[in-house]
C-alpha cells in the first residue's frame, strides 16, 4: 500500500473531528473547594456572571459543549474533518475538550493525537 504524505496530513483533523463528536469523557464535573464567580452563565441569556458556593458541584457535558453550532457552526453535528483545516480558521478555545482542561489536563495531549508518519505508514502493510 502506498501512503503518500497528502493522506498522512488529515490525519490531525480525523483525530480532533472524531474526539469532538466522541468525546473520551462525555460529561465531568467539579467540586468548588471555595466561593468563586464564574464570568458567564447566569441571568436569562447566559451572559451574566453566576455565583457557585463552596461545596457545590458544578457539572458540565463535553458532549454537548463539541456540539455548539456558535463555536462549530449551523453543521455543528456533521463529521467533517475538514473544519480542522487552517483555512476554515475554527479556534474553539475552551469550546474544545478532548482531554479536559485545566490543572488535570492529560499531558501533552498533542502527542496524544499524533502517531509518527512512520508508525502509521508501516502498520499500513496490515492492511494490504
Amino acid at each position: 500500500m502506498n501512503v503518500s504524505v497528502s493522506v498522512l496530513s488529515h490525519i490531525p483533523n480525523l483525530t480532533s473531528i472524531a474526539l469532538r463528536l466522541y468525546p473520551v469523557v462525555p460529561g465531568n464535573a467539579r467540586f468548588a473547594n471555595k466561593d468563586t464567580t464564574l464570568p458567564r452563565g447566569g441571568g436569562p441569556d447566559g451572559q451574566s456572571p453566576i455565583f457557585i458556593a463552596k461545596g457545590s458541584i458544578c457539572a458540565y457535558s463535553v458532549y454537548a459543549m463539541h456540539r455548539r453550532k456558535d463555536i462549530y457552526g449551523p453543521d455543528a453535528e456533521e463529521f467533517r474533518p475538514e473544519r480542522w483545516s487552517p483555512e476554515e480558521g475554527l479556534r474553539p478555545g475552551w469550546g474544545y475538550l478532548p482531554f479536559n482542561g485545566g490543572p488535570r489536563i492529560v499531558r501533552s495531549p498533542e502527542q496524544q493525537l499524533r502517531l509518527p508518519p512512520e508508525e502509521l505508514i508501516a502498520n499500513s502493510s496490515l492492511y494490504e
